[in-house]
């Protein structure tokens, strides 16, 4: 019983600092990446659905394990990670090349983990407010990422 409350403690911690957030979503990161690769050789079916889960076990790690377990960190942690899943789709698979994506991920997981994102609010109009921000924020960057790789794509192949 003490064990689990020192390595509970120990979690939170790790969470609760910028680089631990950091470290975090980026382990997410590559193993959405190894996963995204992995998948369409095991799986036949040439669809969007292996993105589709990749993109729901990003946000699910983020809302659930990866968080300081209250509603903004929750909402944060989640949007982080949908964006990093979005990027980790198209590693391997888009005209940009890897090193950037891979940039790309580091700067979207420093952003993500900044600790005014991640404090606990006492207004609950506030906590609404900032949450659709950041949900706004992160479907933007997705879509905009989504948008540069198909047409960066196009212009590679003519």
């Amino acid at each position: 019983m003490l064990h689990s409350v020192v390595m509970k403690k120990e979690y939170t911690q790790t969470l609760s600092t910028p680089m631990g957030r950091v470290v975090t979503y980026l382990c997410v990161f590559v193993a959405g990446s190894v996963i995204a690769d992995l998948l369409p050789h095991l799986v036949t079916v040439r669809t969007m659905v292996p993105g589709l889960l990749i993109l729901a076990a990003c946000i699910v790690m983020g809302a659930v394990f990866a968080n300081e377990r209250h509603t903004l960190s929750r909402i944060t942690s989640a949007a982080t990670l949908f964006v990093l899943g979005a990027i980790a789709i198209r590693v391997g698979y888009s005209a940009i090349p890897d090193a950037y994506l891979f940039a790309a991920a580091l700067c979207i997981a420093l952003l993500g983990a900044q600790s005014f994102l991640h404090r606990k609010l006492a207004n609950l109009k506030r906590t609404v407010l900032y949450s659709s921000a950041i949900i706004l924020v992160s479907l933007i960057l997705v879509a905009a990422l989504t948008y540069g790789a198909t047409e960066l794509g196009r212009i590679a192949a003519a």
